[in-house]
């Protein structure tokens, strides 16, 4: 910690806050801009992005015309938390031009390294720094004053140098976990899509022929042409659908309650945030307990606001189901199957033709329960079953290793970029 010093951001950076909008001016050249999603959404700015096409004077391109090795931050938000938020570009792009909303910082690259500056910005120490100096009350901004005063903490370049190396490589295998989700997530939606229109034949253990090659194995239902041996049948009589809140009030707040989980506290990987959920008294819901009970197979389904978005219970804990919630306990055997139907087509397009659409969207609990559900065979639901449990298997095992390398990476680099862990250059 004692070769760790801090330096104010304009002593070892030029700041350049962009003018540049988005309007095509005749007159003007043509250029590509990198625009606020661009550096909010990437943590480098690389030359396979696509950027967007405008035109700017000969003045803005002489100025904010991007460079490898600058970095990029947006400078205006809607929250003061997304202030701030930097990217590195990593490619000399022809007429790539920094846009509105945005600020450059350009590194004295004798005194500092481009990557390790870009990971100190988005370290706890800036991200107060820019919440507490961000002007506004409906939208938050950053002066150039206050971006050139952000305070920096430094050590000696080639220890510098080391931790950008270090943060590249943590960063390239978290890009390529996400890339493998993506694929798996493609895939998952092909098989999905035939596993629900043609099922899996028994007898051959493989993907029954396709409707063109053999229709006679098909017949047509009220959700379109399905296997011969499947029926249909309404999603109440394979599970029960449980309405958490019938009141649809909002329990009083306590700081000693249990969190108020909606359909958006669902992660990504299925598992509950309840970091910034309200708490609710729980006495006060005692006699709704029953109803918001939760067991791993479950699935709970957005009612009101967001439609859908089926989420599955994978891991039960001390919470509510809020109003905007519906509670689905399939039957034995049917939790899978009906979790990843839920999530296919041939829900949306039952959904599109019968939910309230209004100024807030909305789909009763009764509506609910009338859902036409295909019906496979016993034997054959087993079969799909483990289909569905093998690519799954996969995918959960990819995003357990995506969120195992973000905790890493958030507490690695917090130790390298403050000393608490020495790095030899």
């Amino acid at each position: 910690m004692s070769n760790f010093y801090t330096a104010k951001l304009q002593d070892i950076a030029m700041v350049l806050v962009s003018n540049v909008d988005k309007k095509t001016y005749s007159g003007q050249k043509k250029v590509v801009l990198c625009n606020y999603m661009d550096v909010y959404s990437n943590d480098y700015i690389t030359a396979d992005l696509a950027f967007m096409e405008s035109t700017a004077s000969d003045k803005e391109i002489n100025q904010f015309t991007l460079r490898k090795g600058d970095i990029v931050i947006t400078k205006d938000s809607e929250s003061p938390f997304d202030i701030g938020v930097p990217a590195v570009v990593v490619d000399d792009i022809p007429h790539l031009v920094c846009g509105y909303h945005l600020a450059i910082i350009r590194p004295d690259l004798t005194q500092v390294d481009p990557y390790y500056l870009a990971k100190q910005l988005s370290e706890d120490a800036c991200v107060k720094y820019f919440g507490k100096v961000a002007a506004g009350s409906t939208r938050f901004g950053l002066s150039n004053g206050a971006i050139k005063e952000t305070p920096i903490m430094l050590t000696g370049l080639p220890t510098q140098r080391k931790i950008g190396h270090i943060s590249q490589n943590v960063d390239a295998q978290i890009v390529e976990t996400e890339a493998l989700i993506s694929k798996y997530q493609r895939v998952k939606q092909g098989i999905m899509k035939d596993l629900f229109s043609r099922g899996i034949d028994p007898a051959t253990g493989q993907l029954r022929p396709s409707v063109h090659d053999a229709p006679e194995l098909y017949h047509e239902t009220p959700i379109g042409l399905l296997p011969r041996d499947w029926c249909i049948s309404k999603l109440s009589c394979i599970a029960d659908v449980i309405d958490p809140q019938p009141d649809h009030r909002t329990p009083p707040q306590d700081e000693h309650g249990i969190p108020y989980v909606g359909i958006s506290d669902f992660q990504d990987d299925e598992e509950v945030d309840s970091y910034n959920c309200r708490l609710v008294s729980l006495s006060v819901l005692e006699k709704q307990r029953q109803r918001f009970l939760v067991e791993s197979g479950d699935i709970v389904f957005g009612k009101i606001g967001t439609i859908g978005q089926p989420k599955m219970i994978r891991s039960t804990g001390d919470f509510a189901l809020s109003a905007n919630i519906l509670l689905i306990k399939p039957a034995t055997g049917f939790s899978r199957f009906l979790y990843e139907f839920m999530k296919s087509d041939l829900i949306d397009i039952q959904l599109s033709k019968i939910v309230n659409i209004t100024s807030q969207p909305a789909i009763g609990i009764n509506t609910m329960r009338e859902l036409t559900i295909p019906i496979p065979t016993e034997n054959e639901l087993q079969y799909i079953n483990r289909s569905m449990d093998s690519i799954e298997s996969h995918l959960w095992s990819e995003l357990k290793m995506l969120s195992k390398l973000k905790f890493q990476k958030v507490g690695l680099m917090q130790d390298l970029l403050t000393g608490k862990v020495p790095v030899s250059a």
